[in-house]
């Protein structure tokens, strides 16, 4: 059996606004799942969904923008969750 170890870039985090979850990718904003993690698709994503809103912010701005997403993205999947209960 073949395994694919995929190793996701930490640049795509502030690039594309996704993080790496349980082997698929994560939007911080929509908390939409990809199964399938490359670049184009992250790219495309984020492109269609969040450039006008995000590509404002850059270097130090666009990284506590990535940090404040990431840390209400726990929050907020819990509370998805508890809905669905």
């Amino acid at each position: 059996m073949l395994v694919y170890a995929y190793n996701f870039p930490i640049n795509w985090e502030e690039n594309f606004l996704f993080i790496e979850e349980n082997d698929v990718a994560k939007c911080l904003v929509y908390y939409k799942m990809l199964n399938e993690i490359s670049k184009y698709n992250l790219q495309r994503h984020n492109t269609l969904f969040h450039a006008k809103d995000f590509d404002k912010h850059k270097d130090n701005e666009r990284t506590c923008v990535v940090e404040n997403l990431k840390s209400n993205s726990t929050i907020n999947m819990t509370a998805v969750e508890l809905v669905l209960l």
